[in-house]
């Protein structure tokens, strides 16, 4: 059996993709004061952000 990665729906059938930008997933974002806030803590695996 071969997989095709281009197949594969990772984000649910939404396109991560914008006009503009995309998103990307980390499992930290730092604050403006330094201070590193975890996903996990909210019961998330990763804060979605969008770059343009």
């Amino acid at each position: 059996m071969i997989n095709n990665h281009k197949d594969l729906k990772l984000d649910g059938g939404k396109n991560n993709k914008d006009k503009d930008g995309e998103f990307i997933f980390r499992p930290w974002i730092t604050t403006k004061n330094g201070k590193r806030i975890y996903a996990k803590e909210y019961g998330l695996k990763a804060f979605k952000i969008y770059i343009s």
